[in-house]
């Protein structure tokens, strides 16, 4: 199909379950289209959802694809999206009526800007969003905020439906297994704590808030370096 990247159907994967944390990012003001007003960013996560809240990704069924211009989520963090196009719209009205799931990707190439109402490629790496908070206009657009949860990979993308305006891909998780090895990622958190306290990192903004998250046993180490990621980088 024409805009379709070459991903190849695979095995199917269960369900795997994902670690959401509110407490460590609050809300962005990343989208720079459309930011919700500025009352609207009153950290909306923490009268959500509890501090901890292990929820299922089911990656053995499709999952709507939002597809934008550039990465706009990381796992545990929080950003603003105002969704106002009719594809869009019918995809969060849907979403709200189940998982409140969907998956950020961004456009692979430059072929979006002439092929945007389309099926330009997209780059295989997402990242599986949660909307925690909606409010629905008189107009029938959303404001909703959404936490990053997982990273995934489309595996194959679902071919145009009747009846359904954007587009869907089965998806399988990435970086979800037990590989990584509890000592190195106490011995990365031990050299993320030194920079933030006494290196050259103290400098920056986000030092202290991080720092707080780093010193935290309550708040696992991955957690802890994908919060880095997103603050840091």
């Amino acid at each position: 199909q024409e805009g379709t990247p070459p991903f190849r159907a695979e095995e199917r994967k269960p369900p795997v379950f994902c670690l959401r944390s509110n407490r460590l990012q609050p809300p962005r003001r990343t989208d720079p289209q459309h930011p919700l007003p500025p009352a609207q960013h009153a950290a909306p996560l923490q009268s959500i959802v509890s501090d901890e809240t292990s929820i299922s990704v089911n990656f053995s069924r499709p999952m709507p694809v939002f597809p934008l211009d550039s990465v706009a989520l990381l796992p545990q963090q929080a950003i603003p999206l105002h969704i106002f196009e009719p594809r869009y719209r019918q995809m969060i009205a849907r979403v709200l009526d189940t998982t409140g799931q969907f998956a950020l990707a961004t456009f692979a190439g430059d072929r979006w800007k002439q092929e945007y109402h389309g099926r330009p490629p997209l780059r295989p790496a997402v990242c599986v969003a949660q909307i925690v908070q909606h409010e629905r206009t008189d107009d029938g657009r959303f404001a909703i905020m959404v936490q990053g949860i997982c990273r995934a990979r489309i595996v194959e993308e679902l071919p145009p439906e009747e009846g359904r305006l954007y587009r869907a891909a089965r998806l399988e998780p990435v970086g979800l297994d037990d590989a990584a090895d509890p000592e190195e990622l106490d011995e990365v958190r031990s050299l993320l704590e030194e920079l933030l306290s006494e290196g050259p990192l103290t400098r920056m903004a986000a030092a202290a808030p991080v720092l707080q998250f780093v010193r935290d046993p309550d708040v696992p180490a991955v957690a802890v370096l994908e919060l880095a990621a997103v603050s840091l980088i």
